[in-house]
Order: structure tokens, then C-alpha cells, then sequence
């Protein structure tokens, strides 16, 4: 497969989402952004264009099924099959696992994890329709280490790790190659909300994860479909 040309990325508002959305519309894929926010995905899709890339925003909430799905179909009739798929969209609440409201923690497994589900489910048949594709789920180093305070964060991440090993198994002979990436701390709004204090040289850029989004659609990383990156200071 050669880069790809049609890209869908939720959670593409700010942080490590609109990060990812810029790099590949740098290498001349049209985007679509997805998200729950109309102003912060404009944002987004503004900065693509005035950089001469082709944007379009789709208003989604990730945790409902028939609304994700529907923005996916929606934009591969419209600008044919999505060729990658960005993962990103996520909520983090930080309280120990006995004061985490049960109401947040809902939105939280909703967001975190079925969100990944449904929209790996949509788009899947696209892809084997298509001849193939990529999926990139965005997960956490708090998947395999987590400490007190995100703890549930952490097992959403961890259903994301064991969702990327066993698709990548199913994505063969449809030729749908999976990956994730577990980040360290990244500076994002989402980590300032939760920790203001976090020393910022010990802070991933979004840059660093969009990256590595674009090394994984590398041809030469065909046969590592399964794997999640890890990737910290």
C-alpha cells in the first residue's frame, strides 16, 4: 500500500489528534477530522488548508455507535475509501479507583474503549472492500503500568492494546494492517487538566506521537502489524 491519501482521525480538535491530521495532510492526504467540537476541529481544518492541504470536519460523537459510524460511511461515499484510520479521541479521569465516579467512569470506557471498537467495526469493511488499509489506536503507557489515580484510564487503554493484537490477527487476508502507540506524558490539554504541575521537559510533544503515525503507514513496517509502540523521555 502507498501512503495514504484518505485519512480519518477523531479526536482531531487539538493535542496529539490535530497533530497527527497536519502531518499527513503535509504528505498530501485529505483528512477528515472528527469530534464532538465544531470550533476546535474548524481550527483544525483551517490550519491543513492554509497550508494547502484538503480538509473536511465530520461532527461525531465516538462513543455513539450510530454516530461514528455514520461519519465514517458518510465520508468514504463522498471522498472514497478511508486508506488509515486514527484512533485518538480519549478522556482520562484522575481519582483513585474507589473515588472515581461510576457516571465518568461510563464516559470514560465509552470514549476510551467501546469508541475504538465501533469505529474499527465501521471502517473495516471499507477497507476489505478496498483491497486494505491501516488502523492506528492511540493508547497509554498507563495500559501496562498504571499508578493510583488512573488506574481505570489504564484498563480502557489496556482493552485498546488487546483490541490492536487480535485485529491485526483477523486484518491479514483482508491486508488491514494494525498498530498502536503508547505514549508516555504528552502536553496536552488533557494532561494539564489533570496534572498542571507535570514538569515540561519530561513532556512528549503531539509532534513526537504524529511521527510515529507516519512512520508506522511505512511499507516496511508490513509485517509488524499487531504491535504497540511504546514511546516516552
Amino acid at each position: 500500500m502507498t501512503a495514504p491519501k484518505i485519512v480519518f482521525v477523531t479526536g482531531a480538535g487539538s493535542g496529539i489528534g490535530r497533530a497527527t491530521a497536519l502531518a499527513f495532510a503535509a504528505r498530501g492526504a485529505t483528512l477528515i477530522v472528527a469530534g464532538r467540537t465544531d470550533a476546535t476541529l474548524n481550527q483544525t481544518a483551517d490550519l491543513i488548508k492554509q497550508r494547502g492541504g484538503t480538509c473536511r470536519t465530520a461532527i461525531a460523537d465516538v462513543s455513539d455507535s450510530a454516530s461514528i459510524t455514520a461519519a465514517i460511511n458518510d465520508a468514504a461515499k463522498n471522498l472514497g475509501p478511508i486508506e488509515l484510520l486514527v484512533n485518538n479521541a480519549a478522556m482520562a479521569i484522575c481519582a483513585k479507583t474507589a473515588d472515581t465516579p461510576i457516571d465518568d467512569f461510563d464516559r470514560m470506557l465509552a470514549t476510551n474503549a467501546a469508541a475504538v471498537f465501533y469505529t474499527c467495526r465501521a471502517v473495516w469493511p471499507i477497507m476489505a472492500a478496498a483491497g486494505g488499509g491501516i488502523i492506528i489506536n492511540i493508547s497509554s503507557l498507563a495500559a501496562g503500568d498504571s499508578f493510583p489515580g488512573l488506574v481505570p484510564y489504564g484498563a480502557t487503554k489496556a482493552f485498546v492494546e488487546q483490541l490492536t493484537r487480535g485485529l491485526a490477527q483477523e486484518g491479514r487476508k483482508p491486508n488491514i494492517r494494525v498498530f498502536g502507540i503508547a505514549p508516555g506524558t504528552v502536553e496536552t490539554q488533557m494532561l494539564r487538566s489533570a496534572f498542571p504541575d507535570y514538569p515540561h521537559d519530561k513532556t512528549l510533544d503531539p509532534e513526537d506521537v504524529a511521527n510515529l503515525a507516519v512512520t508506522l503507514t511505512d511499507p516496511a513496517t508490513r509485517y509488524s502489524t499487531g504491535q504497540t509502540i511504546r514511546i516516552t523521555k
